[in-house]
């Protein structure tokens, strides 16, 4: 029988090592965590798929408490790591290298489902292919991070920047394309340091198929699709919270989008972003907690 929700997430867990000129910390980290805390807190229904060593399926434990059978998890050989060393404390350019990646996705791994909104939560190259990025466009609103299309293992475990090879094939497939200031100076070669050059890269992704676009600087959260574009800042009074900025703002974007136009939902998302940059891990904040911090700083 076919499960319908408003979000279907799926992405590897990461085991993350973190360090910034501050110190060295290590956490159960992933995209895939932040957006499934996000549609937990703000109460939509929602499914994850992620893989793991049998030995690391205590990771699960991190993931929000969700309804029976909606947290599907498939056995891999190993468990994705990832060291990222931040440069400086703007924490906005980063080295990564690999300590372990995850088996890939295939069409099998997922339950019979549909979903308004289907976000791949990426980290790097070789978890999906282009003929499922083909079929799940078919299952809901397909959202992508950049990263799991730019960022590749090399043979030494550094991760360097490669477009993947299928990257501008499965563009016109991607309802929602997310990328950061630094991805998107790789991908489009424009100069992302201004609002101006961030906004130019968007409409170059849009050009390239993408329907809508998600931008994000240290500054800004930008918005864009066939109509026009849309900005709200950042507001967030301190960074111990950084790590998850991009995939917690895109997932309260695009479940905002559910309801409501582009103008409001990025002033949502900007929004929640900014107080979960506040406290390390995932949003465990509340909708109320959100409209709250829209009336102080918005």
């Amino acid at each position: 029988m076919e499960r319908n929700y408003d979000i279907f997430s799926f992405g590897h867990v990461s085991l993350d090592v973190i360090k910034t000129p501050d110190g060295r910390k290590e956490a159960v980290g992933g995209a895939i965590l932040h957006a499934a805390w996000v549609a937990h807190q703000l109460r939509f229904k929602n499914a994850v798929l992620t893989k793991t060593a049998a030995g690391d399926k205590a990771c699960l434990d991190e993931f929000p408490p969700m309804a029976r059978g909606d947290l599907f998890w498939i056995e891999s050989p190993t468990t994705t790591s990832i060291l990222n060393d931040y440069k400086d404390r703007t924490l906005e350019r980063r080295d990564c290298s690999s300590q372990g990646q995850a088996a890939p996705y295939a069409r099998e791994d997922f339950p019979d489902f549909s979903a308004g909104v289907v976000q791949y939560s990426a980290l790097m190259h070789g978890e999906v292919d282009l003929p499922l990025i083909e079929w799940l466009a078919t299952k809901g609103k397909l959202v992508v991070d950049a990263a799991g299309f730019i960022r590749k293992v090399m043979p030494d475990k550094t991760m360097q920047s490669q477009p993947w090879p299928d990257l501008r094939a499965a563009f016109p497939h991607f309802d929602y394309f997310k990328a950061d200031a630094a991805e998107s100076e790789f991908l489009t070669g424009l100069d992302c340091e201004t609002h101006e050059g961030r906004v130019r890269a968007a409409r170059q992704y849009l050009d390239w198929g993408a329907k809508e676009i998600i931008l994000t600087h240290n500054k800004e959260l930008i918005v864009a699709n066939g109509e026009g574009d849309w900005a709200a800042p950042f507001k967030n009074r301190n960074l111990t919270g950084r790590t998850g900025r991009g995939d917690t703002a895109t997932t309260a974007y695009v479940l905002s989008r559910l309801g409501c136009g582009p103008a409001k939902a990025v002033v949502f998302a900007a929004a929640l972003t900014s107080l979960k940059m506040e406290t390390p891990g995932p949003f465990k904040g509340t909708r109320a907690d959100v409209d709250a911090y829209l009336k102080q700083f918005y």
